[in-house]
């Protein structure tokens, strides 16, 4: 597999310093939306509706879930890309930590039907995954 070699040392530390931001942020998210969605919901009445009583309710904590979903991908996406891993490696890793995180998200606000719906958006990831999985065995075995 050829690794990301066509970015230059700035872009790569610029990869990995936003990619892991945007990792933990989704991370960070993604938990609030679970044991904490109430310090979400004063975060936004602080910052964009200040003086409001705007309650958002369970669906909100499913969506703050979700996105926190996606940011952890995005940002395991860049992190690997600013390393130098190889793209479908990178691009795995991402799909999977968005699929893990959303998922257990998901099920962990009442919303298990959005985990199972996750799996339709990840059966067209399975030729790629399966496809890093034979070679990592077919790697380790003719080491």
């Amino acid at each position: 597999m050829r690794p990301v070699s066509s970015l230059t040392p700035m872009q790569q530390r610029a990869l990995v310093l936003s990619g892991g931001i945007t990792g933990v942020l989704g991370l960070g998210f993604a938990a609030a939306a679970v044991v904490a969605p109430d310090l979400l919901l004063d975060l936004y009445r602080l910052v964009a509706a200040p003086g409001t009583s705007v309650d958002l309710g369970a669906s909100a904590r499913l969506a703050t879930g979700i996105y926190g979903g996606l940011m952890a991908g995005w940002g395991a996406l860049m992190f690997g890309l600013g390393r130098v891993v190889d793209v479908p490696r990178a691009a795995a890793t991402g799909i999977l930590t968005w699929y893990v995180v959303d998922s257990a998200a998901s099920i962990a606000t009442g919303f298990p039907w959005n985990a199972l719906s996750n799996a339709a958006f990840l059966v067209p990831s399975l030729p790629l995954l399966m496809s890093l999985g034979r070679r990592t065995v077919a790697t380790s075995r003719s080491a």
